[in-house]
């Protein structure tokens, strides 16, 4: 008898706004993507921006906390996003694809760097 370990489904988070392009472009893309319809990652979508916590997380993915002002308008750091966002949610600069337990961010709905974080999952699965 062998046993095998079963690898856990990677969970992919879409921070979205159904008002902007970009996002409805990116959030069909993934969800007609292969690796979302053969379950080998499972996509959560988010029309609340992301907590001061998952900000940390997200800035730490992309370098630092300079990185904030990528992911909100006007910031300067992860405290001053989340002052930001509590104020206008519209400062989040939707889309934001995160890969959390592979620590990869995509900005913008760039599909090609979306299509590479998407293959990354199917060849690990």
């Amino acid at each position: 008898m062998s046993f095998r370990y079963h690898k856990a489904i990677p969970i992919l988070s879409l921070f979205h706004r159904p008002s902007v392009e970009s996002s409805t472009t990116a959030l069909r893309f993934l969800r007609e993507h292969p690796v979302i319809k053969k379950q080998q990652a499972t996509l959560e979508v988010s029309e609340n921006p992301p907590t001061g916590t998952q900000l940390q997380i997200l800035t730490g993915y992309l370098g630092g906390g300079f990185a904030a002002g990528k992911i909100v308008e006007g910031a300067h750091g992860v405290s001053d996003a989340v002052s930001i966002l509590e104020k206008d949610r519209t400062k989040l600069n939707v889309p934001v694809l995160v890969n959390w337990e592979g620590g990869k961010v995509v900005l913008g709905g760039d599909k090609a760097q979306m299509e590479h974080l998407l293959e990354e999952i199917r060849k690990a699965a």
